[in-house]
Parts: structure tokens; sequence; C-alpha cells
């Protein structure tokens, strides 16, 4: 008991599993908080101690950790003007030590489920499974049929383009309380017409304010710059909040609309900031399965989503063989989205390069011909981030007549047998001219412009229509290369021997393709022969090879971030046969 006393502890909480009997609720207003070296400090001393301010009522002590005294204690006076005058002291000294002191704050809410701020119905389906599309393509009859009804089974529904579009016009009003004249356009798949179901809704924001909107390389760091409080901005109201935001570059303000979010979007699942060379804001929002990418520095993205639409309008095989390309690209692990594979974008752009250059004849304009065109005809100009594109955002849908009559089909075909042929090694995809230039030529001329300085070299180089200095397959690794064009080369040998469907093309994979093993003098050695590139087996290496083979081995070669075990279990049939020849 005197232990017990001594120690500030209830002689009844010395049993084991004893629990402190509930006490009578005091006001807030009438009770501070305090904390620090109570260790070694009785519920008697504090009483003493914080007497001399005003009548305690009673002093409740909390033991989180037995037998070490108390962790903190709550005082509770019988005046109001008491507390208050002892928590703006901050600091009392109870007998040998000095504890801090502070109000006490009224009790959390709950965290349950928060309704919320407007209710939709869920915005995408789930697009059917590869195991399903040989079913529900099957009985189409060519592939230029099963091409048509892939679109409707994989891309957006009329319905839900409406509903992105709705929840962006919903999260714009919501940002309107702190940026009143601001607008959130669409960009991307969701728009362009090859947006499949599920894909990430991408955003740009434009915060009204009049002034320039991109990356200023003279901003401080993130961490320098404090941000403002949302309770106090939305209690200020929409105009006094955009003035006090208008101080920030826009990267910080961006910044706050992360916070902004976080504090009036509840419950979302993720929502961060993202400091890279395009700064975004990823928000994903689990009621209506959403994962949006919020930007406010890349307008360019607006006039690029734009360009696809126009080449959309100009021919009605285009989107087709844009959307099954991608497809085709996702079942072959060319196109995740994350790792080093290549973006929607990029393989979008790929095929318009074949579509307006090796086509024969040419299905769709280049950009230099559409801006010849337009300047002829007397458009208007129009500027975005110092690239003229009124060609693009004034310009009227390419009504070109094309005297191709090719099917989609034979498309398809020639799209595969390009980018067999492509050698990245040594050659460059312009997409402004849709040529293709030597690496050398190329960086000679690009060394000339401003853009040089923010260009991305890599193992594949497709340089963007309108931003000349950025590379959209600068993302892609050596080994998708190789891959690309070794898959390439057996779809394209697959289409030449028969009639096949969309199905065989997207479900084959590339370790059925063995159509020989020789096994010769040297026995360490297992070849697969095709047309184009050539995938040779060493016990050291696994390479994809053009003309040469590389001696790098596999080990030290970069594999794309979330490989299927699929192609995994490729590479273990290759060493079982390697195994083999030398047995």
């Amino acid at each position: 008991a005197d232990m017990a006393e001594k120690r500030g502890l209830p002689e009844d909480l010395q049993e084991k599993g004893a629990k402190r009997p509930r006490t009578e609720r005091w006001p807030d207003e009438c009770t501070v908080f305090v904390t620090g070296d109570l260790h070694h400090t009785s519920e008697a001393e504090i009483r003493e101690a914080f007497s001399k301010y005003g009548t305690v009522q009673n002093v409740t002590s909390w033991h989180n950790i037995p037998r070490k005294g108390a962790e903190y204690s709550f005082v509770n006076f019988l005046e109001p003007g008491a507390a208050a005058a002892v928590a703006g002291l901050k600091r009392v000294p109870v007998g040998r030590v000095v504890v801090k002191v502070r109000p006490k704050l009224p009790p959390r809410k709950p965290r349950g489920r928060q309704p919320p701020l407007w209710d939709l119905p869920p915005v995408d389906e789930h697009p059917p499974g590869d195991e399903l599309l040989p079913h529900l393509l099957g009985d189409a009859l060519g592939l230029d049929a099963q091409v048509g009804r892939l679109c409707k089974l994989v891309c957006l529904s009329e319905e839900s383009k409406r509903a992105r579009a709705e929840y962006c016009s919903r999260l714009c009003g919501l940002l309107r309380q702190f940026f009143p004249a601001c607008s959130l356009d669409l960009f991307g798949s969701s728009v362009n017409g090859y947006g499949a179901r599920g894909c990430d809704l991408d955003l740009f924001l434009d915060f009204g304010l009049g002034d320039s909107d991109g990356t200023q390389a003279n901003s401080p760091s993130d961490d320098q710059v404090p941000l403002p409080s949302v309770a106090e901005l939305l209690a200020a109201g929409p105009d006094a909040a955009a003035e006090v935001l208008k101080e920030l570059p826009p990267r910080h303000r961006l910044r706050f609309v992360c916070k902004a979010l976080m504090n009036r979007l509840a419950p979302i699942k993720v929502c961060c900031f993202i400091s890279a060379r395009v700064p975004i804001v990823k928000l994903h929002d689990p009621r209506f399965g959403l994962s949006c990418d919020i930007n406010c520095t890349s307008r360019l993205s607006l006039v690029n989503t734009r360009l696809l639409q126009l080449y959309n309008a100009a021919d009605p095989r285009v989107r087709p063989l844009v959307v099954f390309v991608r497809t085709w690209m996702r079942s072959h692990f060319l196109l995740t989205g994350r790792g080093n594979t290549l973006t929607s974008y990029a393989a979008s752009m790929l095929v318009v390069c074949w579509l307006q250059r090796c086509a024969r004849p040419p299905v769709l304009p280049t950009p230099e011909q559409m801006m010849a065109r337009h300047a002829e005809s007397g458009g208007e100009t129009c500027e975005v981030e110092g690239r003229e594109c009124g060609y693009i955002v004034k310009g009227e849908p390419c009504k070109v007549p094309t005297e191709n009559r090719q099917t989609l089909a034979e498309l398809v075909r020639g799209f595969f047998d390009f980018c067999a042929s492509l050698n990245f090694d040594t050659h460059v995809v312009c997409l402004r001219t849709a040529e293709l230039v030597e690496r050398g030529v190329f960086y000679k001329e690009l060394r000339k412009t401003p853009e040089w300085k923010h260009f991305r070299d890599g193992p594949m180089v497709i340089q963007d229509p309108l931003n000349l200095g950025h590379n959209v397959a600068a993302s892609a690794s050596l080994e998708l290369a190789q891959k690309l064009a070794a898959s390439c080369a057996l779809a394209a040998e697959d289409m030449a021997g028969g009639p096949v469907g969309v199905a065989d093309l997207l479900q084959a994979p590339l370790a059925k393709r063995l159509v020989e093993r020789s096994v010769g003098s040297d026995v360490h050695r297992a070849r697969i022969r095709m047309s184009g590139p050539e995938l040779v087996h060493y016990p050291s290496a696994l390479v994809w090879a053009r003309e040469v083979r590389l001696r790098r081995p596999c080990r030290q070669l970069r594999r794309p971030h979330g490989e299927h075990r699929r192609w995994t279990a490729f590479f273990t049939f290759m060493r079982t046969l390697s195994r083999m020849a030398r047995s």
C-alpha cells in the first residue's frame, strides 16, 4: 500500500486483472492535460501543486506502463477560468520536476466510413478475362469482324465515359472552393477513343489565376514551402483562398490540392503528390474504382489527345487497329503501365507512324503535312507551351481521302512486319515526319535545338510529334526492344501461314513457338528459327539478337517489372531444353 501510494497507484489496481472504475466526466473547459516526467510524482503532489491556481475537484492519472508511475494526468478545476490560466502557463513545477500543461482537447469523432460527397453509379465495368476472349470472339467470322467485336468488349462504354465526365465535373466543383476560376479537363485514354475499361483517369488542372502553369526551375523544394491550412481557407471563402494560393508556385499549389483532397474527399484509399518532371497528384477512389492522375504543368497533353481524336475521325480503320495492337501488347507484357515497358501513348503513336509512312499508300497525314495544309488555307495560329499547335487546336478533322484500300487484317500484318524490321540500335522514329532517322544524324540535328538538354536517350527512341525534346519510349529497356521485335516477327509468321483469329494472336505465348530443335556438333546450343530476329539460348546467355548475338549474360539484363509467370515458364523451358541437349 505504501509503494502504491508512493507511485500514485490505487491499492485496488495492484491486483492482477483489476480495472480502474469509470470516473465522472468533467467539462473540457474545466480540465487541463498534464504530461512530462510524472514517473516519480503522486496524485497528491499534483493536486497540491495545482491547488495554488484554483479549486481542484479531481486528478485522474493514467498508467500505461506498470510500476513506472503515471504517464499523463487530467486535472479538473471547479472554475473554467482557473483551467484557462494554468493552460496559458504551459509549464508548472510539481515537486522536483516541471510538467507540461495544455488545454484538454475534445474527443475525436469515430473513424467510421464517411458518407460520400456525391452519389454516382459505378464508373467502369471490368473487361473480360483472357480465358473468356475465345468464347466471346469465336463466332465472329474473319479478323476484321473479331477486331471490331474486341473494341466493344475492352473499350469504355458510353455510360462509363459519361460517368467519368460527371466525376471530373464534381471534382472540379470541389476544387473551386479554393480556386474559383479553375477548370479540370480530361485527356488521355478516357477521351481519345482507345481507353480500356478500368484505365486511369488523366486530368489537367488549370488554376485560372492568370499566371503561367509551367514548372519553375528555381522554385524551392517541397519541404521548404509551408502550405496554408485547408480549414482556414474554407472559412475565408474562395476569393480570399485564391489570393493566398496565388503566391505559391504551381507545383506547390498542386501539393495543396493533394492536401485538400485528403481533407475533403474522404474516404479515399490513396492520395499522394509525386515530384517528377511532370509533378502529379495520384488519387484512388475505391467507391467508384477510379485511379486519377492530376497534373498542372503538361498542357501539351491536351493537344496530343486532340491529335489522336483527329486521326480517329480521319479513317474508320485507325481506332480498331490501335485498340487491337494495345491489347496484343498487354497480353504479351510489352505494355503494362509500370516498369521498363512501353506506355499506351507510345504504342498508339507507333501504330500511327506505320499508317503515315510505311503503309502504301499512306492512310494518315503526318503532323508536318497537316501544318502545311492548315497554313495554306489561312487557318488560325495557336501556341501551347511555345509550340505552334493551331493546326490541331483550331484545325478541322483530316478529311484527306486516301487511296489505301487494305483490310484491317492486312494492316495488322503490315504493322507486325514493320515492328519486326525496326532496328532501334541504329535508328530513331520521328513521329513529326514519320521517318526513320539514323541515330547519329538525329542527335546531330537535335543538339542545335534547345530541346536537347531535356531529351532522354534509351534503347528505344520515339520522338514526340509536338514536344521534340520528349522520348515517349524512354522507359523501355533493351530487353523490351528485343522482345518486341521477336514477338512481332512470330505474329507476322503466324499470319503469313494462314488465317488466324484474334484469340490466337492474343493467347499464344512465346514458349509455344518452338518450331525447331537443332542439336549439332555444338551440344550446348538450341535455336529457334524464325523470320527476322532469332532467339538463341546459351548456357550463360539468353538474349534476342537481330544481326549479331549479344554476349551479355541474361542475369545482367533488366527484365520489365511485373513480368508474368508465363514468361518465366518460358525461360525454365529453355533451360530444360539446354540440359537435354547436353545430355
